[in-house]
């Protein structure tokens, strides 16, 4: 199905056009020869910082972002988390600051 086409609810974690003009060139692009791109990248990521913000399981991905399974696949194959490891770190997208990790950060990607 194809998101781009839908109305869909904001949520507080989605990428502001502020956040993602700096964050569209650090995205991969689609690969040259597959399956045409059915789901824009920016939904993808909105799917990725949906689970980091919320903590959520990626099973319960509200309906309206993309399957969780494409969310998840894009997150581990694709993009392979250490890319969104500042978000788990401290990187806050609004300010485009980064506090350094405390001792209760869950992981460290390095």
């Amino acid at each position: 199905m194809c998101i781009c086409c839908r109305e869909r609810r904001v949520y507080a974690s989605d990428v502001t056009e502020k956040e993602w003009a700096i964050l569209e060139p650090l995205i991969p692009a689609a690969k040259l020869g597959g399956r045409p791109q059915e789901i824009e990248r920016r939904e993808i990521v909105n799917g990725i910082l949906y689970v980091l913000r919320s903590g959520c399981p990626w099973r319960l991905l509200p309906h309206d972002l993309p399957n969780w399974s494409t969310v998840y696949l894009f997150a581990q194959l694709e993009y392979g988390l250490p890319l969104f490891s500042g978000v788990e770190t401290g990187w806050h997208l609004g300010t485009g600051q980064c506090r350094p990790p405390t001792g209760g950060s869950r992981q460290s990607w390095a």
